[in-house]
């Protein structure tokens, strides 16, 4: 499994928590092993939550 987690300010244009996206995605942990890495650009803030196969 795989999965994404993110966060876009739309209402303002503060950057996003990095703290926050990280603790998102250890909430999906369990899907496997994960990628590392944040990007945060602008207004908006990913992280791959890669699991295993």
């Amino acid at each position: 499994m795989c999965g994404i987690c993110g966060k876009i300010n739309f209402s303002t244009d503060h950057t996003p928590d990095r703290a926050l996206i990280e603790r998102m995605c250890a909430a999906l942990s369990h899907r496997g092993p994960d990628d590392s890495g944040v990007h945060i650009a602008g207004r908006a803030g990913i992280k791959p939550a890669s699991g295993g196969v």
